[in-house]
């Protein structure tokens, strides 16, 4: 079955999910190279980055995200919940990766669209921050099983998905996922807290930039703003 990472506005996919994944971890590779001795030294030799690119669209193979744009009869609101897959992505980060990178990982996932995410959650209620209890709210309201399953290799990848198709999410899973990452991430003295967040800062930063070109170069057109002007501040 072919999966798509991205959909037209008629519903058609436009980008086939494990070309898109490829195009990412073929740009980490370019970067890798300048980046490699913070993120070995970090993780304790752990590709962080590329675990992150491996999970960071996995929610985009749900019932909620694909719905989002086959059903041109769901209301708005729901449709824009439902296209926010960081959401899924970062619960099974969470769920299979062992601990302290679980936390990092999730985090940088769940992020890597954040001013979208803001506005499809928080900006849509005047808030100027998300609320665990908008993101159950919304997750109650949306399709939460798996709607289509790629061929898969990483057995981390696999794993998630076999749990995904025995059905082992709900809001309830997603809603403490969230509320245990944040509570890694806020712990201890302000120093710790501070490294704990600069360590998803970098993690993210590198996902974005790999997540952005990759999407320029799968869908076609210019691309965004943040991938155009990466390929003038980063290393190529």
């Amino acid at each position: 079955m072919t999966c798509y990472s991205a959909f037209d506005k008629s519903g058609r996919g436009i980008e086939d999910y494990y070309w898109h994944i490829n195009l990412a971890l073929e740009e980490w590779r370019k970067l890798k190279p300048y980046y490699w001795g913070w993120v070995s030294r970090m993780f304790d030799g752990v590709d962080a980055v590329e675990i992150a690119i491996l999970f960071h669209d996995l929610g985009k193979l749900g019932k909620a995200y694909i719905g989002a744009y086959k059903d041109r009869k769901l209301p708005l609101h729901l449709r824009r919940a439902s296209r926010r897959h960081e959401l899924i992505s970062a619960y099974w980060a969470y769920k299979v990766l062992p601990q302290p990178l679980n936390y990092y990982v999730a985090a940088a996932v769940a992020l890597h669209h954040e001013p979208i995410l803001l506005g499809a959650y928080a900006g849509a209620l005047g808030e100027r921050r998300i609320q665990i209890s908008t993101i159950y709210a919304m997750l109650r309201a949306v399709e939460l099983g798996l709607g289509c399953r790629p061929e898969c290799v990483d057995p981390r990848v696999k794993q998630a998905l076999d749990l995904w198709e025995r059905g082992e999410i709900s809001p309830d899973l997603v809603a403490d996922a969230f509320r245990d990452v944040v509570a890694f991430l806020s712990a201890g003295p302000s120093s710790e807290v501070r490294r704990k967040r600069a360590l998803v800062g970098g993690l993210l930063h590198l996902l974005v930039i790999a997540d952005s070109r990759a999407a320029m170069k799968g869908r076609g057109g210019g691309g965004t703003k943040l991938a155009r002007l990466s390929y003038q501040a980063e290393p190529v």
